[in-house]
């Protein structure tokens, strides 16, 4: 970004230049702690086994790739 003396000069230039640097060192942190607290919430919840119980669901990947087999390769919808 060029430096304008219509803005400021240069130190204006460098007072935005910390600011924005500041800003985007502050999102990061803001966004690593956020990703932290859900990893650890997820640990938890795996610790109390809240994952070990078998929800029902069938590999519906694995079913289709078995229709479209056992059809000739059509798949009935």
């Amino acid at each position: 970004m060029p430096k304008s003396k219509k803005r400021g000069g240069a130190k204006k230039h460098k007072q935005r230049v910390k600011a924005r640097n500041d800003k985007r060192v502050s999102e990061n942190k803001r966004m690593e702690r956020i990703q932290r607290e859900m990893f650890n919430q997820i640990m938890l919840e795996k610790e109390s086994g809240a994952f070990d119980e078998d929800l029902g669901l069938t590999g519906s990947n694995s079913t289709e790739s078995n229709d479209i087999e056992n059809n000739g390769g059509e798949l009935e919808l």
